[in-house]
């Protein structure tokens, strides 16, 4: 007892006071000392607990309700995306350069080979880049075969492609 009034000094008058009580008193201070340190504890403890747990719930359970729709859609969206004949006949490097002006891309080089064509991005957005990627192979059909993305700067990369 005496180390706890060496730390905290101004609980002292608390002290004598509590040792002054009846019994009785004392009983009804621990007990409202109990239910002061529980309510303390169910509100910076327990209920964000909950909230955190049931949050999550509602997460999964959205997220189990896309996938089950998903699921039930899948064969209409292959359906879908199969049916999709390019509109215009262009080539290649038309289409990736016209993809690339669309997502605010800009390429520094691109070579082609034989089934392949390699390009050189530098300073360029990363979020634009991935954006105009998932174009390319999702609009256009063309495959991504290599990549390297190297940060230049925040948010910024340099890179080379490959796509067939």
């Amino acid at each position: 007892m005496n180390r706890i009034l060496t730390w905290f000094p101004s609980i002292a008058p608390l002290i004598r006071r509590f040792a002054a009580a009846s019994p009785r008193e004392r009983t009804l201070i621990g007990i409202s000392a109990y239910l002061l340190i529980a309510i303390f504890l169910y509100y910076v403890i327990l209920d964000p607990a909950i909230g955190f747990r049931d949050e999550k719930l509602r997460a999964q359970a959205a997220a189990s309700n896309g996938l089950s729709w998903m699921v039930a859609n899948q064969a209409e969206a292959r359906q879908r995306g199969n049916t999709s004949a390019p509109v215009r006949n262009e080539s290649k490097l038309t289409v990736i350069s016209s993809s690339a002006e669309l997502q605010s891309v800009t390429i520094k080089r691109m070579q082609p080979g034989e089934d392949r064509i390699n390009i050189e991005l530098t300073g360029q957005e990363y979020a634009a880049v991935i954006r105009w990627l998932i174009a390319l192979e999702t609009d256009h059909g063309l495959t991504l075969i290599d990549i390297r993305l190297d940060k230049s700067a925040e948010g910024v990369v340099d890179g080379r492609l490959t796509l067939r």
